[in-house]
């Protein structure tokens, strides 16, 4: 009968990803996403619905606005090249703690089209990824269509229309924008015999881009429920989602340039 114990040791100062026990990982510190096109829908909603949906330490903005976003991401470096789409639901948010105090937006919930990214986005940045049918944008009618879809029902379909391009200068004042905006999430990992966590704080993530134009149109977005049957992943989602009222004509921007995605912090 064999004896002999595990030989697999633990580097220090060295990342691993599940399954570790082959060894560290180097790759993932690469952020570099060459081109990235965002489509990006927001609408101003009822504070108090949103609200319940924030972790303890954040606040709404005002007004309460929810950020809806279609991302078509190439050359990503982690990846070794490869790309993938994502849509992303935020909400412009603050972040009060005993030191920190960020303004910006709180990720409510992302859908991706690979399963590296959600991988990652979980475990080291706290972002709430999931898995899900994420297509190219689609463009009709001088419109851009977007979608997500969990096992063949659609959750979400969003549009843009009447778009214009932005100069130099609307560039440079839309890029300054999303500079200023803050990105948080919420790290949390389960504990292992439940129900309770072994990980659970609100997090900070670095992003930095370079923006080579900018549209400014109309936007307009559609949140369908479903039940677990139908999306065991995400109905409980869309069932808070689809409780948002919509309460102005949603605008929509669009850009286009290259991402830096460095690494989250801890807030306190």
């Amino acid at each position: 009968m064999m004896s002999e114990t595990g030989g697999f040791r633990f580097g220090p100062g060295e990342l691993y990803l599940m399954p570790a026990h082959f060894g560290p990982r180097t790759a993932e510190d690469d952020g570099r996403f060459d081109e990235v096109t965002a489509t990006i829908v927001m609408f101003e909603t009822d504070p108090e619905r949103a609200a319940e949906l924030l972790p303890p330490g954040f606040e709404l903005t005002d007004p309460a606005t929810v950020i809806v976003f279609h991302q078509e991401n190439r050359g990503v470096h982690f990846m070794a090249g490869r790309g993938y789409n994502l849509v992303g639901i935020n909400l412009a948010a603050r972040f009060v703690g005993e030191q920190d105090d960020c303004t910006g937006s709180y990720a409510l919930v992302m859908w991706e089209s690979e399963f590296i990214p959600v991988v990652l986005g979980r475990e080291f940045l706290g972002v709430p990824k999931l898995v899900a049918d994420v297509p190219d944008i689609q463009t009709w009618n001088e419109r851009r269509l977007f979608s997500v879809s969990e096992y063949g029902s659609k959750l979400l379909h969003g549009e843009v229309s009447g778009l214009a391009q932005l100069d130099d200068q609307g560039v440079a004042s839309v890029k300054q924008r999303l500079d200023d905006s803050q990105w948080m999430g919420w790290r949390y990992l389960p504990a292992a015999a439940g129900p309770d966590s072994e990980v659970s704080y609100p997090t900070a993530i670095e992003v930095s881009r370079e923006l080579d134009a900018a549209w400014l149109g109309a936007g307009h977005v559609e949140f369908h429920p479903a039940t677990r049957e139908q999306a065991p992943a995400s109905h409980l989602v869309m069932s808070a989602l689809a409780s948002l009222p919509i309460l102005n004509d949603p605008m929509a921007i669009i850009t286009h340039g290259s991402i830096e995605q460095g690494h989250a912090r801890r807030l306190r």
